[in-house]
């Protein structure tokens, strides 16, 4: 087994999806693995070769005091980004991709978010690093309004 992404959805309710997960975590004993849950999804993320990261968001309507908080915690200044739809679909974006880089270096929320950098490739991939340190690649995928962010350097079937 190299690595393989598990995504449960909306039917099953929370605690059967810990069940589950750690059904499958005891059954294919992967040498890594991380877990993310939100809203009415969660999301799984195994392999036997190389460390790996995952994070599920539900986008959702966030006022401008969350949005206060959340981009104080997050960037340096507050002009980074606005209150526009658009824009807070982006924040989703942004904070999956940070909060999967801090949980890869097992600091979670403990690390300083306005730290973390990112650059879009030109393959729709970001670099991630830490004060220009520990540099990362982070995928996205986007779905039924969830975001869901990942670091995996090989997957089944991959070379």
């Amino acid at each position: 087994m190299r690595s393989e992404i598990y995504l449960l959805e909306k039917n099953i309710s929370k605690e059967n999806q810990r069940i589950y997960f750690n059904q499958l975590i005891k059954c294919k004993n992967p040498k890594f693995f991380s877990k993310s849950y939100s809203g009415n999804y969660a999301a799984l993320i195994t392999s036997s070769i190389c460390p790996v990261s995952i994070d599920i968001e539900k986008k959702k309507p966030l006022t401008h005091e969350q949005m206060d908080i959340f981009i104080s915690f997050m960037f340096n200044c507050k002009d980074c980004i606005s209150y526009s739809k658009a824009q807070q679909e982006n924040f989703f974006k942004l904070w999956g991709i940070k909060e999967v880089y801090s949980k890869y270096f097992g600091e979670g929320l403990y690390i300083d978010f306005k730290e973390i950098s990112i650059e879009q490739d030109e393959l729709n991939r970001y670099k991630v690093s830490y004060k220009n340190k520990n540099h990362v690649t982070v995928k996205i995928v986007e779905q039924n309004n969830y975001v869901v962010a990942y670091i995996c350097n090989h997957f089944k079937g991959e070379k």
